[in-house]
Parts: C-alpha cells; sequence; structure tokens
C-alpha cells in the first residue's frame, strides 16, 4: 500500500485509487495506485502530459465519470466520509456544497439559454432547503463581485453569448464559490484565456484560497501557475503520481526523471535561440504499459533495477520538507530543475 504525503489537517486523502474503465476488451485501469492527500487551506497543483490522470482523477474525486462504465477502486476519504463508496443521494449532497469544480471550457460548462445569474443562483438553491429566490439573486450578484466583474446588478441577467471569456471564467468561479465548499477543483481554469487575463484569474483564485481558507486542487499544464499559486506538486505519469513535493522543492530540485524533463522543455529567455528541449517517445497508452517503472523506456537514467516495481517512497533531502518520488534512484540523482 502507498502512503499518502499527510498534510495536517488532512481535508482530502486519496489512497490507493485506482480508475478503470470497461471496455470491449474488459477491464482497463487508466490510473494506478493514486495516493496523496490535501490538507485545510492547502493548494495543490497536478501536472503531467495529456493523457497521464489527471483529469480523470479529478472528475473521480467529484464522482462525474460515468458509472455504468467507469469503476473507482480504493478510497477517497473526505471529512471522514469515502466518496468512492457513497450513494449517490448523499454524495450530490458534497458536490457543489462542500467539494466545487470549476471545468476547462466554460461556454460548455454553462447553459447558453439561461442567464449566467440564473445559473449561479441555481447553484446555492440546490443545497438549500428554505433558500428564497430573492436572497438567492442577492448571493449570486455578491459572488459575481467576489469575482471582480463589474456591474454585478446588470451582468446577472445576461446571458453567457454576451459574456467574453475571462468573465464566463469568472462565472464559473462564482457558482463554484456561491456555496463556500471546503475544496474547489480547478482544471486547466485558464486554459483559452490570454496572459493577462490569465494572471487576473489566477490571482483571484490564490486571493480566494488565503482570504476563505479554500482547498484547491490545480489541475494544469502550466508550471508556471503552479509556481506562483501552489503550496505543493504532484506529477503524474502514465496513471501514477511519480512525485510529490512542496512546490520549491520540486521545482528547484526535482528527484524524479520525469519531473526534470517537464522542466527543462520550459523555454528560456537566456536560451532564446537555443532548441527547445523535449521528453523522447510518448506516454503509453493504458492498454500497453510497460513493466517495472513506466517511464524508464523513456528514460535516459534508466537501469536494470528499474525493470522491478517502483513503490512511492519518502525521499531525505537535507533541509527540505518530506516528500516522495517513484524512483529507485531519487536519492542519487543530480536532476535539473526550473533555474539550473
Amino acid at each position: 500500500m502507498t502512503a499518502p504525503t499527510t498534510s495536517p489537517g488532512a481535508l482530502l486523502t486519496l489512497q490507493d485509487v485506482t480508475i478503470a474503465f470497461r471496455t470491449s476488451r474488459g477491464e482497463v485501469p487508466v490510473t494506478r495506485k493514486v495516493s496523496f492527500s490535501i490538507g485545510r487551506g492547502e493548494r495543490v497543483g497536478l501536472v503531467g502530459e495529456s493523457g497521464c490522470g489527471k483529469t480523470v482523477t479529478g472528475l473521480s474525486i467529484m464522482r462525474l465519470l460515468p458509472m455504468e462504465v467507469a469503476r473507482i477502486h480504493g478510497r477517497i476519504d473526505f471529512e471522514g466520509q469515502d466518496l468512492a463508496t457513497l450513494p449517490e443521494r448523499q454524495m450530490r449532497a458534497v458536490r457543489g456544497k462542500d467539494i466545487a469544480m470549476i471545468f476547462q471550457e466554460p461556454m460548455s460548462a454553462l447553459d447558453p439559454v439561461f442567464t449566467v445569474g440564473t445559473q449561479i443562483a441555481e447553484a446555492w438553491l440546490a443545497h438549500q432547503k428554505n433558500g428564497s429566490a430573492s436572497e438567492a439573486r442577492e448571493r449570486a450578484i455578491k459572488a459575481l463581485a467576489q469575482v471582480g466583474i463589474p456591474l454585478p446588478e446588470r451582468r446577472f441577467d445576461e446571458y453567457p453569448h454576451q459574456l467574453s471569456g475571462g468573465m464566463r471564467q469568472r462565472v464559473m468561479i462564482a457558482m463554484a464559490i456561491i456555496c463556500e465548499p471546503k475544496l474547489l477543483i480547478a482544471d486547466e481554469p485558464t486554459t483559452a484565456l490570454d496572459v493577462t487575463v490569465q494572471a487576473q484569474i489566477m490571482d483571484l483564485l490564490r486571493d480566494l484560497s488565503e482570504r476563505t481558507g479554500t482547498a484547491m486542487l490545480f489541475i494544469t499544464h502550466d508550471l508556471g501557475v503552479v509556481a506562483e499559486t501552489c503550496t505543493r506538486m504532484l506529477t503524474m505519469y502514465a496513471g501514477e503520481v511519480v512525485e510529490d513535493a512542496p512546490v520549491d522543492n520540486a521545482l528547484m530540485r526535482p528527484r524524479h526523471p520525469y519531473t526534470s524533463g517537464l522542466l527543462r522543455s520550459l523555454p528560456r529567455l537566456a536560451e532564446r535561440h537555443a532548441r527547445l528541449s523535449s521528453i523522447p517517445g510518448r506516454v503509453p497508452s493504458p492498454t500497453g504499459m510497460p513493466a517495472g517503472c513506466r517511464y524508464r523506456e523513456r528514460c535516459e537514467f534508466a537501469e536494470a533495477a528499474c525493470t522491478a516495481e517502483q513503490i512511492l517512497r519518502p525521499v531525505a533531502m537535507a533541509g527540505e520538507l518530506p516528500r516522495q518520488a517513484r524512483c529507485v534512484r531519487a536519492d542519487e540523482l543530480e536532476l535539473r530543475g526550473a533555474v539550473s
């Protein structure tokens, strides 16, 4: 069993979570024994290439996977409740109220036939037994103001197509925070936005977390977002968490070759005319995972010991906070970080 890095006052803990989909070839696991925890008020970044299992992990926490074809093995502990086995009626009481999610594309998540205010108010009314329409409107307008939308009373009555991309993303955040959740999951919340609006959205989310104590899980490809916003970084590869470390340690002194490879792929101002570094090969298919370390066929440091299955284990680094890596050579390798 893999032990997650437990934060003080852990709010959410995933313990050996394997997500599998039923296919014509049988049950195919897309993640394997994912274990980590998120403390109250903590901001955790989940990074990795497309197809590594980030989004499906976030959706499993919310129990938004199609349960007729998806199965969750392991435990997802949220304040003493196992969300993986919680009856759907009880899960609906958690979803949106205690745990909320900001989706990647707001135009897909927002209903074009209802005003944005109606949709935000509905999110609050769904969890209030005696809430009135007037109170819901008041709270929705307050949420719009909280996320920095000017003239919130007017915007309440507008439709999604009348707003810019940045405004729509702020509406999604308002909808997510109106019930004051304890955990907010943000799946690529700034992908479709320009750099200026992206910075504003990330500043907004960080400010909300610091002001309200909301814990956050950021699912992203953007290591810059993680560096600016998060306190911890989880690196995911081929359905497994391969490194779990405080964000500064992960960026400056990575202990897994894959984390180092992601950091080497970042463009650097000092190397304007140099060829961008890349990781050779591609993420293996869920139906064709290699034996042993799943990264070894792309790793320049692979050796015979890497053919054995690797576990996420503690790595002792002098002067650093606790961290874990899924690499047999994690204690000995000197890997390049973001500024080395």
